[in-house]
């Protein structure tokens, strides 16, 4: 099995997660998707994935946290710059009173987005606090 095909059967594995299917249901899912695996392949890749479940806490607290932020801010202000192009196309009056309604709400969700958002200092402060609590876990499930 390459680096490539094992890592695309992770990614089949981490959606049978999600889909919540059984053993059986997922060894049917990965075969569907050009992946035949025994139950034992299977088992054993999901041990290997389960190892690195610390790691994955630590990398969320680090930086996935921020990462979705940032994209939910550039999506609604995205969708505030087309709110604000549809107005430059001479809609109706009834048009143009949904999408200023529509560039409010926007506007409200970004407002409140970024008073949610902690000053540097104190996103650095709860970042190493979770940091230092996953690292904890982590010794923990190592020594267990």
């Amino acid at each position: 099995m390459t680096t490539k095909n094992k890592e695309k059967i992770k990614e089949l594995i981490t959606q049978c997660k999600i889909y919540r299917f059984s053993t059986e249901e997922s060894l049917n899912y990965l075969e569907e998707n050009g992946y035949k695996i025994s139950d034992r392949t299977l088992r054993r890749i999901k041990n290997e994935m389960n190892e690195h479940v610390s790691d994955r806490f630590i990398e969320i607290a680090k930086y996935e946290h921020v990462d979705e932020t940032f994209r939910s801010l550039d999506t609604l202000k995205m969708i505030e710059k087309k709110y604000w192009q549809l107005l430059t196309q001479n809609p109706t009056i009834n048009e143009q009173i949904k999408i200023n309604n529509a560039i409010c709400d926007i506007q409200g969700a970004i407002l409140a987005m970024l008073q949610g958002v902690p000053t540097l200092e104190k996103m650095k402060e709860i970042l190493d606090f979770r940091v230092a609590e996953c690292e904890k876990y982590t010794k923990k499930a190592s020594v267990a």
